[in-house]
């Protein structure tokens, strides 16, 4: 087979190499996803900025509104920022605590 008809070969999870290939794909995005998140919240700027954007997703409040649709876009903008927030905890445990801390003090 030609190397161009092995790039548009499509994932098949019966076959032990493209499975050891896909889990290899994904430990190195989790990893560098892992160093952006590090990088943000290695300053107070960036700890600034993500809790802005985490509050902005609502992940701080009751999404509750009694009109249906409304509810249901401020639950949507919850998971993106409950994912994120998952995220920042897995990654920098000490520097989201950090964060919250320097939140409350502006308060």
């Amino acid at each position: 087979m030609s190397e161009e008809h092995d790039a548009e070969k499509p994932y098949d999870a019966g076959d032990p190499e493209d499975v050891r290939r896909r889990v290899t794909e994904d430990r190195r995005r989790a990893a560098g996803s892992k160093t952006v998140i590090r990088q943000i919240m290695a300053s107070s700027e960036g700890r600034a900025w993500l809790y802005r954007f985490l509050s902005m997703c609502h992940v701080y409040q009751n999404p509750f509104s009694q009109n249906a649709l409304s509810m249901a876009f401020m639950c949507g903008e919850m998971n993106v920022g409950q994912r994120l927030m998952a995220d920042v905890v897995t990654a920098a445990p000490d520097k989201y605590f950090a964060m919250l801390s320097e939140q409350g003090e502006k308060q």
